[in-house]
């Protein structure tokens, strides 16, 4: 039997710590977040930098103070002490911003670096962070690639190749969130993978329920097509149901607006699989 967890992409729109903790564990499964209101610093691509050791951010601008060579370790996220106390034992997922928009990320703040570098970075400390973190009860793990659709066919390849031996190398479930569209080409070259793409993109697309493994739920969709759940019915595979981007623009009374869409989202989808 299929099944379904809630869960959300990362970062609040909370400047309280106490109140990011108590919204999270609302999810099936809860997410470690980021808070990009309380500083810059904890802005997707700003936030892996200061854990890789590599710089901080000064005001609106990146300074780079070590090279990636240098980099000997990766430090745990902020705020990851008081939300492992909130666990009590259960799993917990973790997203972090992937080496292709890593890269778009430090170019626009003038720091340059190769896709091989970058991957090279993933596949050694990275990699062994994230069994840290699985060692503490990380059960998902994402890389968040929303510049994905910029890669051709060439570029998509090698970073397939790269994912592959990523994922096979920390062997739990890890996936791919991407919130820009892909072309039919691109998804072809990508081939069957643990993506997380935005349902209401690809409505019509048979290429996309086959190539798709993570629902992401569009909040203005006021239906949830019935060819989702059968498809995953068929294929008798877990899903997560989860917002299409972070919620870090959202007002707060909606967020629990949020909740209440997944929950009967996932209700939906139960009910066309039982």
């Amino acid at each position: 039997m299929s099944g379904f967890r809630t869960t959300h992409i990362g970062s609040l729109p909370f400047t309280n710590l106490e109140d990011a903790l108590n919204y999270t564990f609302l999810f099936d499964l809860p997410c470690l977040f980021t808070l990009p209101k309380v500083s810059s610093e904890y802005l997707m691509g700003a936030d892996l930098v200061q854990m890789l050791g590599l710089g901080k951010m000064l005001g609106d601008k990146l300074v780079l103070d070590k090279k990636i060579k240098d980099v000997s370790k990766v430090s745990l996220p902020v705020y990851f002490d008081q939300f492992k106390s909130r666990l009590n034992g259960s799993d917990f997922k973790y997203q972090l911003i992937g080496p292709y928009s890593l890269k778009h990320y430090l170019s626009y703040y003038g720091y340059h670096f190769s896709m091989d570098e970058l991957m090279d970075l993933y596949l050694t400390n990275i990699s062994h962070f994230f069994k840290m973190m699985i060692n503490e009860g990380m059960s998902l793990c994402f890389l968040d690639e929303p510049f994905l659709d910029k890669l051709n066919t060439s570029e998509l390849s090698k970073y397939k190749e790269f994912y592959n031996s990523f994922k096979n190398d920390l062997a739990i479930e890890t996936g791919i969130h991407c919130c820009s569209k892909l072309s039919i080409n691109q998804i072809e070259t990508l081939g069957p993978m643990d993506i997380q793409l935005d349902s209401s993109l690809y409505l019509n697309s048979k290429i996309y329920l086959k190539s798709i493994k993570y629902i992401c739920i569009p909040l203005v969709m006021d239906e949830l097509p019935q060819i989702i759940g059968q498809y995953y019915s068929s294929n008798k595979i877990n899903g997560y149901i989860t917002p299409t981007c972070g919620l870090a623009a959202v007002q707060i009374p909606n967020l629990f607006h949020i909740i209440s869409d997944l929950e009967a989202s996932k209700a939906k989808l139960l009910s066309i699989i039982s």
